[in-house]
Formats: structure tokens, C-alpha cells, sequence
């Protein structure tokens, strides 16, 4: 599809790749899954992910390695976000079998401290981390 057009030409041209896509993340009051929300973040975290990794795993001429950022709700029982937390973890599934595979392409999943982005700027009295100091700490463990 459109994505494969358009990432086609970047198989050659770059070896990293973060993926740091996202709809704005929603927190949900009730006890029930909202399906539509779960497979909004789905898409991004999970269908999407592993559409444009296949596209990399055909190219068996170089190593690439890509940085998928988890997050630390997956530790923590955290009920407001579980549509959330339920497609990361698809997503962080699609990366260990992967990781576990013999290919071209390893990938970097830390589960990161909620941080100061535009998804959560507006919340007052939100405890974040500081955003660059954070991921440069992890992309430093890299091994780009």
C-alpha cells in the first residue's frame, strides 16, 4: 500500500529507524475495553509497527536497527489506560519474536517514564520526566 511506496526508497538509504507514532492517547473510566479505541492504538502500535518491519526484513543486504519506545504503565496496574496498555504490549510482542529471530533487524523496547510531550503539555500537576535527557540516556545503550 501507500506505506510501502513510500518507505521502499528508505530501505537503502537509512540503518535506524524510531518509531515514535501515536494518536492522542485517551484515559478511559470504565471497567469495560472501548474496542474502537483499542484498535485505534492498535494500528499505531502493533499493525502499522509490524507492516513497516516487514518491509525492512526483506532487505537481507544490511542491518538496520529500530527504537520502540514502551511504556512503564505496562509495569503498573493502571486501569484508565488499559486499551493503551494492551496494544503496546502487542506491540512489544511483535519486537521480542523478532528480536528472537535470526534476521537483519534488531529491535531497542524501553519502557519509558511518562514525559513531557504535546500529548500531555496541557495536563496540569502531571509528574514528567525530562523528555531529551531521558531518551538520550537510552539512546546512548544503542548500539547504533
Amino acid at each position: 500500500g501507500k506505506m510501502k511506496e513510500a518507505l521502499n526508497p528508505l530501505v537503502e538509504e537509512i540503518d535506524s529507524l524510531f518509531y515514535f507514532a501515536s494518536p492522542k492517547i485517551k484515559s478511559s473510566i470504565s471497567n469495560d475495553m472501548d474496542s474502537s479505541l483499542l484498535e485505534l492504538y492498535r494500528k499505531f502500535y502493533a499493525i502499522a509497527f509490524k507492516i513497516i518491519v516487514n518491509i525492512f526484513l526483506k532487505n537481507t543486504t544490511k542491518k538496520y536497527l529500530f527504537f520502540y519506545p514502551s511504556t512503564i504503565f505496562l509495569d503498573q496496574k493502571n486501569n484508565k489506560f488499559k486499551e493503551y496498555i494492551t496494544a503496546k504490549r502487542e506491540g512489544e510482542k511483535i519486537c521480542k519474536s523478532i528480536n528472537e529471530m535470526d534476521n537483519n533487524l534488531s529491535i531497542y523496547v524501553p519502557r519509558l517514564p511518562q514525559m513531557l510531550t504535546d500529548q500531555n503539555a496541557g495536563v496540569v500537576g502531571l509528574k514528567t520526566e525530562y523528555t531529551t535527557q531521558i531518551l538520550n540516556s537510552h539512546i546512548s545503550k544503542m548500539d547504533l
